[in-house]
């Protein structure tokens, strides 16, 4: 195969594009950590990060606490390789009817090739968490959520538990790894997360565990002919694409009504007005992406990339970012 070919193979087992939000969602879940800090305390962001490099001074390389976020955003972007290359190793014969332009259906990319491409990203994922943890401590941490979220993406998708087929209990497992646990980890780069237990990344990755239940749905209305085919009981096939598509609605708008709600009890330290002001924006462009999903079902299983797919990554992405410039500047 030329190399033009393989690289194209390798790219759409990869799928970049996905790899984006992990790597986003670590970086600012640690900046987060960084304005919690701050507000906690009285700090400057330089006196938090001065104090977090002096820390460090003793301990293993690396030595500054960017280059432990860089690892820990490498770490997340890696197990996303591995998710997505075991999620289409596991999914052949659904991608054979509703994406047959993947390189294990065009058999572009060997099966062979597509294990030793996950399993490498799965131990590079782990080996990059190995240098990621809150300076001067010896808890890995990080790394705790790395290997809980790698379980619960290899349950996902590998038989025999495959929770793909249930759809409430994939919709839980996605959002338990790419909601719940990267923002967690995200915080436990510099800061200690659970040992001693920290509320605030748990109650703040409750948010996002909560909006990703929903999101992922937007990706299974157009597979929802190949999934019941094939024996997957996504939320689509199981409730019809109406009650989904409410469900999804709800989810990428409700939750983020939360923030105002947690920083007024204190469970979150960001300012209550910029809570409420990110909050709401959030909530009312989630609003907007769920009238896209419920103005008519019907058409969802239609469309190979429904406008709501898209956009629903956007909403992540601000999330994320808004979450930790809301933390910082506030």
């Amino acid at each position: 195969m030329p190399l033009t070919g393989n690289v194209r193979a390798l790219w759409r087992l990869a799928r970049p594009f996905t790899c984006l939000p992990p790597a986003v969602g670590v970086a600012t879940g640690a900046l987060s950590g960084i304005g919690a800090e701050m507000r906690r305390h009285g700090k400057t962001f330089h006196g938090v990060v001065e104090e977090l490099d002096l820390r460090g001074l003793a301990d293993v390389p690396p030595r500054h606490w960017s280059h432990v976020v860089i690892f820990g955003a490498l770490a997340a972007i890696a197990l996303n390789v591995y998710s997505n290359a075991l999620n289409q190793l596991c999914d052949e014969e659904i991608d054979r009817l509703a994406k047959p332009e993947r390189p294990l259906v065009t058999q572009a990319l060997s099966r062979g090739a597509a294990w030793a491409i996950a399993f490498s990203a799965l131990l590079a994922s782990l080996a990059w968490g190995l240098f990621v943890r809150p300076p001067g401590s010896r808890v890995p941490e990080f790394l705790f959520c790395a290997l809980l979220a790698a379980i619960l993406t290899t349950a996902y998708s590998l038989p025999p538990v495959r929770l793909k087929r249930f759809g409430l209990a994939a919709n839980f497992a996605i959002a338990s790894a790419r909601g719940l646990l990267l923002k967690v980890a995200g915080w436990a780069c510099l800061f200690a997360a659970l040992s001693p237990f920290d509320p605030e990344p748990w109650a703040l990755g409750a948010v996002f565990f909560l909006f990703t239940f929903g999101a992922v749905t937007t990706k299974d209305f157009s597979d929802a002919q190949a999934d019941a085919a094939c024996g997957v009981r996504s939320l689509p096939v199981a409730w019809g694409f109406e009650k989904a598509a409410w469900l999804a609605a709800c989810c990428l708008s409700l939750p983020w009504l939360l923030l105002p709600a947690l920083a007024f009890f204190g469970a979150l330290t960001m300012p209550l007005a910029a809570a409420g002001a990110l909050g709401g924006a959030l909530a009312l462009y989630g609003a907007w992406i769920g009238w896209l999903l419920v103005r008519d079902p019907a058409r969802l299983g239609a469309e190979r990339n429904h406008p709501a797919w898209a956009h629903m990554y956007v909403l992540m992405m601000a999330a994320q970012l808004g979450t930790a410039g809301v933390y910082l500047y506030g």
